[in-house]
């Protein structure tokens, strides 16, 4: 009965979704969002978990409950806790009342089995990076029109196959020569996708958006902050970030799974967001001698680098300050992964109808 509510959730999700799902993309999915799945969990191994928790934590009222004058033993429990502690360890405990707990060993166990089966370079930078905080928050966030949190059916179905590696999309040839594979991945760093700009736009309105929230004011491109004048940042604080010195900032995607990078990304997460943040901090090292450079390099799978992940904490704890509201920290992380999300989308989409618009003429 078990396992047919399990094949149920998976054919519902794939109905739902317009998703096809491979043994590698239905284990991740069942895997809890924090190690890179959809936390959908499956009936067959979290029911004994589930049962032993609650058996645990209504043990004290059973006793009151129940007459004193004799012992009762539940041989149902003992009997699930002993096949339990069969499969995951010995290190488990009848009395443990943290269902969390008890499926630690499991999903520890699967999260190596997800890995065995996802041997190629693409495989282990896409599980090491949508493991990342910007890209994991959009499953988190509450989805809301008027505050531009809803995404898409398209852009979940898209959102959906970049974090589980399905297919998103027919093969085909881009405007640029290159041969499209199913994944999707080429569009997101095509030289002649116009999404990709249009995400950076996004991306820095927002940013600037974030600077005004905290109370600090910004321009965007500012001109005469360099002797090269075809170097311009992407923004400017005119009021001192620290030590009474203004920052200037410069937003960058590079690409996870760019072949430049894959050796990298697959080995370790967030080598991509590295690169690109030595390199901007050498493009713009004459800038950095009077005021605060600062790169914003957030992969288009989500990892940042550590000057990222730290500005962006910084940011957030001043909007926190102003707004009084602690939960604004999470809902700018969120806000970030969003975003991402629906770029990465339109970047891939929009290549396969620049593709059937030249084949239809």
């Amino acid at each position: 009965m078990l396992q047919c509510f399990d094949q149920t959730l998976r054919d519902g999700f794939q109905s739902i979704f317009n998703v096809s799902l491979d043994p590698k993309g239905w284990l991740q999915a069942t895997l809890p969002i924090s190690v890179g799945g959809l936390g959908l969990g499956t009936v067959v191994d979290l029911a004994p978990s589930a049962f032993l928790a609650s058996a645990a934590a209504t043990v004290p009222l059973q006793n009151l409950l129940l007459p004193r004058d004799k012992i009762y033993s539940d041989n149902f429990r003992t009997q699930v806790f002993d096949g339990f502690r069969t499969v995951h360890g010995a290190g488990i405990c009848i009395e443990t009342r943290s269902q969390k707990e008890l499926n630690a060993p499991f999903i520890s166990s699967s999260v190596a089995k997800l890995l065995d089966l996802n041997q190629s370079n693409f495989d282990k930078a896409k599980i090491m990076a949508v493991k990342s905080e910007l890209g994991s928050s959009w499953l988190k966030a509450v989805p809301n029109s008027a505050c531009g949190t809803r995404l898409d059916d398209s852009c979940v179905r898209v959102s959906l196959g970049l974090r589980l590696g399905l297919p998103i999309l027919t093969e085909y040839v881009c405007l640029c020569g290159a041969n499209v594979e199913p994944l999707g991945y080429h569009g997101l760093s095509c030289p002649l996708g116009p999404c990709r700009q249009a995400r950076h736009s996004a991306m820095n309105d927002f940013l600037d958006r974030c600077f005004q929230r905290a109370n600090i004011a910004t321009i965007k491109e500012p001109t005469g902050l360099m002797e090269e004048g075809s170097l311009r940042s992407d923004g400017y604080t005119i009021s001192p970030w620290a030590q009474g010195r203004s920052l200037a900032w410069d937003v960058t995607f590079p690409h996870t799974m760019a072949e430049r990078y894959i050796n990298l990304t697959s080995q370790e997460a967030s080598a991509a967001a590295l690169r690109a943040a030595d390199f901007k901090n050498l493009k713009y090292a004459a800038l950095a001698e009077s005021k605060i450079f600062q790169p914003v390099c957030i992969e288009t799978f989500g990892p940042t680098d550590a000057q990222t992940q730290s500005f962006l904490n910084e940011l957030c704890s001043r909007i926190v300050e102003v707004s009084g509201d602690p939960l604004d920290k999470s809902y700018v992380k969120q806000f970030f992964s969003i975003l991402l999300q629906k770029y990465n989308s339109f970047c891939i989409v929009d290549g396969a109808l620049k593709y059937l618009s030249v084949r239809s003429v």
